[in-house]
Order: C-alpha cells, then sequence, then structure tokens
C-alpha cells in the first residue's frame, strides 16, 4: 500500500502502547512520513524519521510511536503512514496493552484533510 491509517490509544500510566512495523518489499528507496492525527481529524504534528527517510530496497523498522516522539506516550488518535508518489510499503500494527500483544487492522486509506 502507499497509505495506511493506524489507530492510536496510548497511555503510558496503563502501560499501552500502539506500535508498527513497516518493510520496503521494492529494490530501491522508499521515503515515509508519518502524520500524527488527533481524535478531532485536525493534524497534531508530521514526522520524517530518518530511518524511513529513506527506508532502504528490503529493509523494515518495527517501532513504538512513542518511541519516536516521547510526548506521544500518552495520546489518542491516529497515525497515517504515507510513501512518497508511486512507491509502495507492507505494514503490520499491534498494541501492546500491559504486556500482552494485539495486533490491529491496519486502514488502507487516510482521512481526505490529511496529506
Amino acid at each position: 500500500m502507499n497509505v495506511a491509517t493506524i489507530p492510536v490509544d496510548n497511555d503510558g500510566a496503563q502501560s499501552r502502547f500502539t506500535g508498527y512495523a513497516i518493510a520496503n518489499p521494492s529494490n530501491a528507496n522508499i521515503n515515509v512520513k508519518i502524520d500524527i492525527v488527533n481524535t478531532n481529524g485536525t493534524l497534531h504534528q508530521t514526522l520524517t524519521l530518518p530511518q524511513l527517510n529513506p527506508l532502504g530496497p528490503h529493509q523494515q523498522v518495527a517501532r513504538f510511536i512513542h518511541q519516536d516522539v516521547a510526548s506521544l506516550l500518552t495520546f489518542q488518535g491516529s497515525m497515517v503512514l504515507i510513501a512518497s508518489t508511486g512507491e509502495s510499503f507492507s505494514v503490520v500494527a499491534l498494541v501492546l496493552d500491559q504486556n500482552l500483544i494485539t495486533a490491529v487492522p491496519v486502514i488502507p486509506s487516510k482521512a481526505p484533510g490529511i496529506n
């Protein structure tokens, strides 16, 4: 896919964290940004992480979103992964909730106001 939305319901006090794993299945570098979106649909911030820009051929990255931005340790909303035009990636999302890991659905689209 070239865009993916993952719900985020982080709560550091409750030991609940959202994670993602993204892989580049192609033979060329790709670039992926992450838009952090508030529950009301407004853009909270955009992340252009060095480990995803570029993400090398057949490489993968797995992280919890609060590892990327510590202030997201407690946050509700969503994260939208967006590849540069013409690029695609594979993604898996999970929630670690008090040492119980659960895979969560990834939505293969984004809200119209998120670019």
